[in-house]
């Protein structure tokens, strides 16, 4: 449920927005106009962001702002007075940058197309913002997000005596128990042959809208550096597709 209370009620009394318990409703800013932006599950498996009048709020009143992709559309956070969509594209984190009516939208590049990145939060007024990004074989790095230009500059980054390019991660699709193709990342060093006699950790969780995604992990580095697998599935139940392959359903649109 989501209550608001009217500024102009001088007893301070909420009112309910929303009742219905089995959405999954998040207010994420409010207009210069008075007007609720909404990420929701309405409608929308894999989520989309809609504006709300909190005077009319049923949902024959929204307008839509960004629809509902073949992505998930994880999280939407604003700063600068722009909106930073969140996806995730097979477990992997992807921004897209657009205004408050979801025009002129725009990809923010990562440092790698496989990996994870969070942040992109701040005031209307802010010229900058930070993020972090991290992957299986990058360690955690924040950088600094200059809004007027869309370019983005290390800021600092965690000292790991590791290299990098000696190790790969990719991710391949496999076949559950009914059909439905689900997503594995696999890292190892470069030019390992992967013939199944390679000590191998593999790892997974499935529960409560909790993804699996890329993260460095120092100590995973040891089981790599002496010719070991990290294996990865990101087995349904963490939501990475959204609900109907988190509750068990074929997933219709790949994401390719």
């Amino acid at each position: 449920e989501v209550w608001i209370k009217n500024p102009e009620d001088t007893q301070g009394k909420f009112k309910p927005l929303f009742t219905d318990i089995s959405l999954h409703n998040s207010i994420i800013e409010s207009t210069a106009d008075g007007q609720l932006l909404m990420h929701t599950d309405a409608d929308a498996p894999r989520y989309r962001l809609v504006q709300v009048d909190p005077n009319n709020p049923g949902k024959e009143n929204w307008k839509e702002i960004v629809p509902q992709t073949d992505m998930m559309l994880q999280g939407v956070s604003t700063c600068g007075g722009k909106l930073f969509l969140s996806y995730l594209d097979r477990a992997n984190t992807r921004i897209f940058v657009c205004n408050y009516d979801g025009s002129d939208k725009k990809e923010i590049a990562m440092p790698d197309k496989t990996g994870s990145a969070s942040g992109f939060f701040g005031k209307r007024d802010e010229k900058t913002c930070f993020y972090s990004f991290t992957s299986f074989t990058y360690p955690t790095s924040i950088y600094k997000y200059d809004i007027e230009s869309g370019k983005s500059e290390e800021y600092y980054t965690i000292s790991v005596k590791f290299e990098p390019s000696a190790y790969e991660s990719k991710q391949v699709m496999y076949k559950s128990k009914d059909g439905t193709e689900v997503p594995m990342f696999i890292v190892h060093k470069k030019g390992l042959k992967l013939d199944g006699n390679n000590p191998t950790l593999l790892y997974s969780y499935g529960g409560f809208s909790v993804p699996m995604q890329p993260g460095f992990s120092s100590s995973r580095i040891i089981l790599l550096e002496n010719g070991g697998v990290f294996a990865m599935p990101c087995i349904r139940g963490g939501n990475e597709f959204g609900e109907e392959w988190h509750k068990g359903g074929m997933l219709e649109n790949k994401q390719n």
